[in-house]
């Protein structure tokens, strides 16, 4: 079929069976502590100071003696520092937990919003369905922000090192499918100044794209598109199509369809661009992903982890030809297909 896999050997777990098991198991108690803190904004309330308790307890209106017990916890997380009855953040809390840092976590709102969704796993393996699903046009709008600052915050982080890994010499026009805020779109205009890029998303969250456009005067290089990639046009001469992180949330087949699209909306020559992460052809391994897959059946209807064997599949039925896979320094891959 054109896809030859090569077994990795992943490293064991640490410690003894008995000490990973009940690790395990308690894992959720430092979880639930740092994003209990994240969502009432602890670290960035403390900022560069050093706050009582009681300080502390005022500002976030909570109730003294539970806060007491929150900070101390962080403490022994060794996300704050304990002295003379004050908190203080640590060097790494300063770097990625206080809003306004440049290495801002900004995914992590919405990883305490996914609570709700793991909650159910049971009634999930049970049914085979997501509980209560909704799709984006029913999320309220506090949870399409932060899923858009989510996904912002890693492509942003990472999209200057994935796209160096393509040829963009001969591309002037391209679709980014689920742009989302537009990190790609700028890297794109980045690293080539002659590109125009089209960025295509849910009403919903394109209006993100449009404040970044107006804010960064990308007028003339950036042009968002409002409505349903799955349905709506998707416009045509594109010299290359970039779809990133949007692949595991449907189907095999749904995928297809939309790289159907794609093809026809290419320009001949043009390429296909998915942006994923890739798991090995058990789907046990990495085990990031495979909990990753978990994620998805919890939250969407028929989304997945995919393997490299499941993305040759979709390009070819989809008629795009000369497939390669490029490994990324961010334990995702590119796969790049031709029309």
């Amino acid at each position: 079929m054109g896809v030859y896999m090569v077994k990795k050997n992943y490293p064991k777990h640490k410690g003894s069976g008995l000490e990973f098991i009940l690790d395990t198991a308690l894992a959720f108690q430092k979880s639930k502590v740092l994003l209990t803190a994240c969502e009432l904004d602890v670290f960035s309330i403390i900022g560069d100071e050093e706050l009582s308790a009681e300080e502390i307890a005022r500002i976030i209106n909570t109730d003294f003696r539970a806060t007491e017990r929150l900070l101390n916890a962080l403490c022994g997380m060794e996300l704050l520092v304990f002295n003379d009855l004050h908190y203080k953040n640590t060097e790494d809390s300063m770097t990625h937990l206080v809003h306004g840092s440049p290495a801002y976590l900004g995914n992590l709102e919405h990883i305490a919003g996914l609570w709700d969704s793991w909650s159910d796993l049971i009634q999930v393996i049970r049914s085979g369905q997501p509980v209560n699903y909704k799709n984006l046009q029913e999320k309220d709008e506090k949870w399409v922000e932060s899923f858009a600052n989510s996904t912002d915050w890693r492509a942003t982080m990472e999209s200057p090192e994935i796209l160096s890994h393509l040829n963009l010499k001969n591309v002037k026009k391209v679709l980014d499918i689920g742009g989302g805020k537009g990190a790609y779109a700028k890297s794109f205009i980045e690293l080539n100044p002659n590109i125009k890029v089209h960025v295509i998303d849910y009403p919903e969250v394109i209006r993100f794209t449009m404040r970044m456009i107006i804010d960064e005067d990308l007028q003339d290089k950036i042009f968002p598109m409002s409505g349903d990639f799955n349905e709506d046009d998707l416009g045509s001469g594109y010299d290359l199509i970039f779809i990133s992180n949007v692949v595991n949330l449907y189907s095999i087949w749904d995928n297809v369809k939309l790289l159907q699209r794609c093809f026809d909306a290419l320009n001949h020559g043009g390429q296909i661009v998915i942006h994923e992460m890739i798991i090995d052809d058990d789907r046990t391994h990495p085990l990031k992903f495979a909990l990753s897959s978990i994620n998805l059946l919890v939250n969407t209807l028929r989304g997945g982890v995919y393997t490299e064997t499941d993305l040759w599949i979709i390009l070819k039925e989809s008629w795009f030809r000369d497939v390669v896979k490029i490994d990324t320094e961010f334990e995702s891959s590119l796969m790049v297909g031709y029309k």
